[in-house]
């Protein structure tokens, strides 16, 4: 090895150890945070939140040793890619020290103990936020691409701990005597654990194209068009979707009425491009419905709450006011009407696909 070797390979091991130098301060962060807020120990909570400020130094000082290797050693390939992944890394693991300086911050004054069983679904957040953070960090330190790529998995499980945690605390908040100061501390507490999950998926995401360059794929985006008459609109929205953005979107529809697929939609339909099989469109059965499964919720004739009582954490929604629900009744719409409720679908479309996912992918085509 050539004295250059040498010195580059030191300095990206320097920088290596600064980054797990700071990952392993956040994890005792966390811990004491949550450790201070299970025990309320307001003084734990407080060392724990004075003790975010080394961590800070800390990052500052990688972001400068990355900056120095850069001006240095003039890097490409793997050894660009490794500081390009580190400058990102040391941001997050810095919001990861945040965090745990925010649950440091809520076991300080929150004014009740925490009681079963929300305490027990936090104890199992936080132990799972905390496994998979680590098992990120042990991923970069061992360069380790298939860990990092199973570590990622985990973070689904997480969401789904805390949207069950949420509820449980909206239940909690309408019941006699909890203080609002603690129902919204606990509240804080779970989104910050959930936020430390997710950083550790971007962490192993870093991993991974530090060691191979591969970015992860993003996942498309899954809309659910929403409505409650002939059901033209939610059609056309769909038929839209898969062929303008058949690689940012899976595309949806469902509607309150049973009514089968009109004649004159599937000929419009055609003659713009697009196939749509004439079949009976079944009615939505609200009960069984899960929201969560869909990112976008999109009514088209009127009020989401006409479906969902309430928007779950993670989805939005949207009125698009295509279709006049009160002079709709039961008639099909005609062919200028349908060419009209066309565009302004697509205009919408575009618009959001365009905000969520940056417009069109290679693989997307254009109406």
């Amino acid at each position: 090895m050539t004295h250059f070797q040498e010195r580059l390979e030191k300095d990206i091991e320097q920088i290596r150890n600064g980054v797990i130098a700071i990952a392993k301060g956040a994890e005792r962060g966390l811990e004491k945070a949550i450790t201070a807020l299970l025990t309320l120990d307001s003084d734990l909570a407080y060392r724990t939140i004075i003790e975010d400020n080394p961590i800070n130094r800390q990052a500052e000082e990688v972001d400068r040793l990355c900056h120095y290797f850069v001006a240095r050693h003039l890097p490409s390939a793997g050894h660009l890619r490794f500081i390009s992944s580190v400058l990102r890394m040391n941001v997050e693991l810095e919001r990861i020290g945040d965090y745990a300086a925010n649950i440091a911050r809520e076991a300080a004054t929150i004014q009740h103990p925490i009681e079963d069983p929300i305490r027990g679904e936090i104890e199992r957040m936080a132990k799972d936020s905390l496994r998979m953070y680590r098992y990120a960090i042990a991923a970069f330190a061992e360069g380790n691409e298939e860990a990092a790529r199973a570590t990622m998995k985990s973070a689904k499980a997480v969401v789904v701990e805390f949207e069950t945690i949420y509820e449980d605390l909206v239940r909690e908040g309408g019941s006699a005597g909890t203080p609002v100061k603690d129902l919204l501390s606990k509240l804080i507490v779970i989104y910050m654990l959930e936020r430390v999950s997710a950083q550790s998926k971007n962490l192993c995401e870093e991993v991974v194209f530090a060691l191979t360059g591969d970015r992860k794929k993003r996942r498309p985006v899954k809309v659910l068009f929403l409505e409650s008459g002939a059901n033209s609109a939610a059609q056309i929205a769909v038929a839209i979707g898969n062929k303008a953005f058949p690689e940012s979107g899976i595309y949806y529809s469902a509607g309150l009425a049973n009514k089968p697929i009109d004649d004159a939609l599937v000929s419009f339909m055609e003659e713009a491009g697009h196939g749509i099989e004439k079949q009976p469109e079944t009615r939505l059965d609200l009960s069984g419905i899960n929201w969560r499964d869909y990112d976008v919720l999109v009514c088209l004739d009127g009020p989401v709450s006409t479906f969902a009582n309430e928007v779950p954490v993670g989805t939005v929604a949207f009125e698009w006011p295509i279709v006049d629900a009160s002079a709709q009744g039961d008639a099909h719409p005609g062919p200028e009407r349908l060419r009209e409720m066309y565009r302004e679908i697509a205009d919408r479309l575009d618009e959001l696909m365009e905000t969520m996912r940056g417009g069109l992918t290679e693989d997307d085509h254009h109406v």
